[in-house]
């Protein structure tokens, strides 16, 4: 199980508020907006990812959290896999499944090869990731 690492969070507010009220959680947000949106990225690791084998031997996937973001509602995910070699061959590599405010799911298949969890390891393999989202 992949454990994320959010490298970084910042809160975008649009515009900036000249006024603010209480969120249910007691954060606060500007009044014309009632809620703000946040970016929120990280990477499940270089040396700490964990690939789980998934049907033919040919698939892997990876739950990816990022609870530490906050997010309120589902929010918008982009992911990239990065790694020291042969990603390029895998497909899935910007398929993002199962999404809900804290965690989301990333299979990935090789046809021709199959994806071998010890390979992946070594070769660094993990998920970069960028979510867009509201926090109330």
């Amino acid at each position: 199980r992949g454990l994320p690492f959010v490298s970084h969070r910042t809160e975008v507010w649009f515009p900036p508020p000249p006024l603010s009220k209480p969120c249910s959680d007691n954060s606060y947000f500007p009044v014309m907006l009632k809620s703000y949106a946040m970016v929120c990225s990280g990477s499940t690791g270089r040396t700490t990812t964990v690939f789980h084998d998934y049907s033919d031997g040919k698939n892997v996937y990876i739950d990816v959290y990022m609870s530490e973001c906050g997010f309120a509602k589902i929010p918008n995910v982009v992911i990239s896999v990065e790694g020291s070699g042969y990603h390029w061959m895998a497909l899935g590599t910007s398929s993002v499944y199962n999404t809900t405010p804290t965690t989301f799911r990333v299979y990935l298949h090789n046809e021709n090869s199959g994806l071998d969890k010890t390979i992946l390891a070594s070769r660094s393999w993990n998920i970069e990731w960028v979510a867009v989202g509201f926090t109330c």
